[in-house]
């Protein structure tokens, strides 16, 4: 029997890490959110970019570390049931959808 492995869900973690690891030894987290973090306003200015980065942005740790063991257990049952790319687009509509009402509620 052939084994899943999930390529998305591994790819996502770890990109979600490598990014939360380059900004910390950057040391300048603050500049980093204020350029890339959701802020309606700056994307009201054009800023549009900010709908995707906000989705590989964390404020610590513990943020990081609970989020990345939710992906990973969900993200490989979501993964296995509707495979590599609607697991891609569920990840990234959800992350839209967030955004969306984060600009709602604010």
């Amino acid at each position: 029997m052939k084994k899943y492995v999930p390529y998305v869900t591994i790819a996502l973690i770890l990109i979600n890490v490598i990014i939360f690891y380059l900004i910390s030894m950057g040391g300048n987290y603050n500049e980093i959110v204020e350029k890339y973090a959701m802020y309606v306003p700056a994307v009201k200015n054009g800023e549009w970019y900010r709908v995707i980065t906000h989705m590989f942005l964390h404020a610590d740790t513990h943020h990081l570390f609970n989020n990345m063991i939710m992906l990973a257990a969900v993200g490989y049952s979501i993964e296995d049931d509707f495979g590599h790319v609607k697991f891609s687009i569920i990840y990234f509509v959800g992350g839209l959808g967030a955004c969306a009402l984060s600009a709602y509620t604010s």
